[in-house]
């Protein structure tokens, strides 16, 4: 059985298009059917309908930050670096930004934050600054889903 639902993803982004070439590159995938792939020069919403399984990842990556997007000051840290902002999420109308929150997480990908960091996925993400995958899995009927995890 399916249930289409109705989404509303809000991203955004920080850089600065001073120092960076481009802002972030982000792509939103709802189980392996993508719904954006491009760059995120502001704030940007992405509204689609889709028929839902039972077993359902919304999953949105940051894509092809390099090592030259990040300008590291040795006193102050980083002082400029390129973000992909998730601000809002909406599922059937319902704004779930707060639950994603705690019931997500964020899967980087580069090879010298494995090394540095470890393999294991960070918990309570929404700014995206490493390349990876921010994941958020539901399930069918969604709002049996809703009740199960409030």
């Amino acid at each position: 059985m399916t249930e289409k639902l109705i989404f509303k993803i809000v991203l955004d982004s920080t850089w600065d298009k001073e120092f960076h070439e481009n802002p972030p590159k982000a792509s939103v995938n709802l189980n392996l059917t993508e719904y954006y792939n491009d760059y995120v020069f502001e704030e940007t919403i992405i509204e689609f309908e889709h028929n839902c399984d039972q077993d359902n990842s919304l999953i949105i990556s940051l894509l092809e930050k390099g090592p030259g997007d990040v300008k590291i000051d040795p006193i102050d840290g980083i002082i400029i670096d390129k973000l992909l902002n998730i601000k809002s999420i909406e599922i059937d109308r319902i704004n779930i930004t707060n639950l994603c929150r705690t019931q997500s997480y964020y899967h980087p990908t580069d090879d010298w934050y494995i090394k540095a960091h470890g393999s294991e996925p960070l918990q309570n993400h929404t700014d995206l600054g490493l390349n990876g995958e921010w994941h958020f899995e539901f399930t069918t009927p969604w709002y049996s889903f809703l009740l199960e995890i409030i």
